[in-house]
């Protein structure tokens, strides 16, 4: 469908430290040559998963139409024709690790969901300490931008959940307005829709000043429960362990 490439985003942002990168050699008779790297070991497709070569021929014996279309949409997996794969289960059976639920990336899912860490070196991205994402300077840079861009809408998210008995704070209010219209935009960018040229005047004319006086302050923070003081810093990248006041100074530290 025309989401099937949000969605598969959405998938790296909820497994961010899942992923599996198609190893490539020059030797011909390497055997990691067709195995696919992830951060803790090498693995094969198993033989369940939709991407598998198994898996493609059994459509030899549905219909021929729907064969066709099947074939066109996962393409026999020839090296390179699926770099990047997101798994939600890695096995061990006799020695061999085996990639299972996989999905299909393609390299700006990867570049712009994808990991947990993103750190920017000369000419690529260095994802999770050890996945490297290239590309040009501008590309890079947008990929960057897109991430803080994610980042902090899913931070302004969790700080936008008024404690109970009180009220929603103005500055958040609109904060959370330009959240909703960067990821409308960022979907239909995505997804091929028609891109609202208001809502881009409207992302390029919001203020800075708006974010800096919406920053929540102590008194903010500790009318909040620990479950939300602990997906503030969880989305902050910090240890989400501690007491309520440790997590209260732990989140003014890193806002």
């Amino acid at each position: 469908s025309q989401d099937e490439p949000l969605l598969a985003g959405l998938l790296c942002a909820a497994y961010p430290g899942n992923l599996a990168k198609l190893q490539k050699t020059k030797d011909p008779n390497d055997k990691k040559n067709g195995q696919y790297r992830t951060k803790t070991r090498s693995g094969i497709l198993s033989k369940r998963s939709v991407n598998s070569k198994s898996a493609l021929k059994a459509v030899e014996h549905v219909e021929e139409s729907l064969a066709a279309k099947v074939l066109e949409e996962y393409p026999d997996s020839k090296p390179g024709s699926r770099p990047w794969l997101l798994y939600t289960e890695l096995v061990e059976q006799n020695k061999a690790g085996f990639l299972r639920n996989t999905t299909v990336l393609e390299p700006w899912q990867v570049a712009v969901f994808a990991g947990r860490t993103c750190v920017a070196e000369e000419g690529y991205l260095e994802l999770d300490g050890w996945l490297q994402i290239k590309g040009s300077p501008r590309t890079l840079k947008v990929a960057q931008a897109l991430r803080a861009e994610i980042e902090e809408a899913l931070m302004w998210k969790a700080l936008s959940v008024p404690a109970q008995g009180s009220t929603s704070d103005h500055a958040v209010e609109s904060v959370m307005e330009r959240v909703k219209v960067f990821f409308g935009l960022l979907r239909n960018m995505i997804t091929g829709r028609p891109i609202s040229q208001s809502d881009i005047r409207y992302l390029q004319t919001w203020e800075v000043s708006q974010l800096q006086a919406s920053l929540p302050d102590a008194s903010a923070l500790r009318v909040k429960t620990v479950v939300e003081l602990r997906a503030i810093l969880r989305e902050l990248g910090l240890k989400v362990s501690g007491k309520k006041e440790e997590l209260v100074e732990r989140c003014l530290a890193g806002l």
